[in-house]
């Protein structure tokens, strides 16, 4: 049984942030601030600070030490707004030891010191869109989002990128085996890398469960089932340093515009800089997602776009239209967040000739199971907005999608080598 979110929320005493839902679906929505009604006044003309400005931290804590059912609300709805206004959010306390995240950019940096014959070792086969082992610089080719968002393999545009990568799951998922190093080529890399896997799904399913809640399903643990842990994908990021005027250039770029092909994607990033996110309805407009200590960055993929029915059409984000201004509810909510990487804010440094800081970052995409269908949550869609994609599954839109990174691939789930 599907329960409106306004349903649970008669069932508590909630009293933080909330989105007002009336019962008419046509009708105008209203937005509550601490019971304080805000009327269109009180909005300035233009929406310019509120796009520009970063989204909230989100605070699991919490979540993560046993909270009351007002409390998941509390959480769940400021997460499913974040992400509705911007398609990402910055999520602190989420499980994941800070300790343990420490660790883990040491160990990055051990594996991309290696000499470069020990990390071929473990390249990436060329005949598999698997997301597995070790891609040297220029290798993986983004895809540029703004033209490729259905993951058509038709489409071949893309962008030079200046990283390498080791990818890794779960070695359960004996369709996408991993491929690991000797052990003695880096002892405790294997062990290390397979515990924190485990710990950020651990973090994905009180994110997932979030979300359920903050889309209004009554099930919290819905959208987690259509996810399976060996399923997911790790990375180790590293991008070299490159000159600044070869970026200002665009004869090279750290990482391109685009979106994952993911449900949410869980980014834990140094403090050099250089993410950015495109402004929701501005097309080609980005602003800098500054790393914030003891958070990492939670951002919304293609798939949980799918599941929720595309982009937001809550809240109208232009200088010629105020907030509030006819506003007709619609149940459609989490849009895809593109993004990319680019020059890291300029400072003493950046050294001599203006090079770059190398960067770590560590990504843990989070896939659904290939044969569940992607397609519209009961909670999303009404007869006045219907769903906007026709059904597919995961497998089927991964498969394109792989390709576009991997354009000599032929096949999607094992590699032949």
């Amino acid at each position: 049984m599907w329960k409106s979110y306004e349903q649970r929320l008669q069932a508590t005493a909630f009293s933080s942030t909330i989105l007002t839902l009336p019962r008419d679906q046509n009708s105008l929505a209203e937005i509550s601030f601490f019971n304080t009604t805000a009327t269109q006044d009180q909005f300035p003309e233009s929406s310019e600070a509120m796009q520009n400005a970063p989204p909230p931290v989100v605070d699991f804590s919490p979540w993560t030490s046993g909270a009351s059912l007002d409390q998941r609300l509390q959480i769940g709805r400021k997460l499913v707004e974040t992400c509705h206004q911007k398609g990402f959010a910055y999520i602190s306390n989420h499980g994941v030891a800070p300790s343990l995240v420490e660790e883990a950019f040491a160990w990055s940096k051990k594996f991309f010191d290696l000499p470069i014959e020990d990390k071929m070792q473990v390249k990436r086969g060329e005949d598999s869109v698997a997301f597995r082992g070790y891609n040297v610089l220029g290798v993986q080719k983004v895809p540029l989002a703004l033209q490729v968002r259905g993951g058509d393999p038709s489409i071949k545009g893309f962008s030079p990128d200046f990283n390498e990568t080791f990818d890794l799951g779960s070695d359960e998922n004996i369709e996408q085996p991993n491929k690991w190093l000797p052990e003695h080529v880096l002892p405790g890399f294997r062990e290390f890398s397979t515990k924190f896997y485990g710990e950020c799904w651990k973090a994905t399913q009180n994110i997932l469960r979030a979300l359920a809640i903050g889309l209004g399903i009554e099930d919290e643990n819905l959208i987690e089932r259509l996810h399976s842990y060996p399923l997911n994908s790790l990375s180790f990021k590293h991008y070299p340093p490159v000159l600044l005027s070869e970026l200002d250039r665009n004869e090279k770029k750290r990482l391109g515009a685009h979106s994952d092909m993911t449900s949410v994607t869980l980014l834990f990033q140094d403090n050099c800089g250089g993410l950015e996110f495109e402004i929701p309805g501005r097309r080609g407009e980005f602003v800098p997602i500054k790393p914030i200590p003891g958070t990492l960055v939670m951002n919304v993929g293609d798939a949980l776009m799918r599941w929720s029915n595309g982009k937001p059409t809550l809240f109208h984000h232009s200088p010629q239209v105020r907030i509030i201004s006819v506003l007709k509810l619609q149940p459609d909510y989490l849009q895809s967040a593109i993004h990319r990487v680019q020059s890291p804010p300029r400072d003493p440094t950046n050294g001599p000739g203006q090079i770059t800081r190398r960067r770590y970052s560590i990504p843990y995409f989070v896939l659904p199971k290939p044969d569940k269908t992607l397609e519209c949550l009961p909670c999303c869609s009404n007869e006045t907005n219907p769903p906007k994609y026709p059904p597919t599954t995961y497998k089927e839109l991964a498969t394109g999608y792989g390709k576009l990174f991997y354009p000599e691939a032929d096949v999607y789930s094992t590699s032949k080598d």
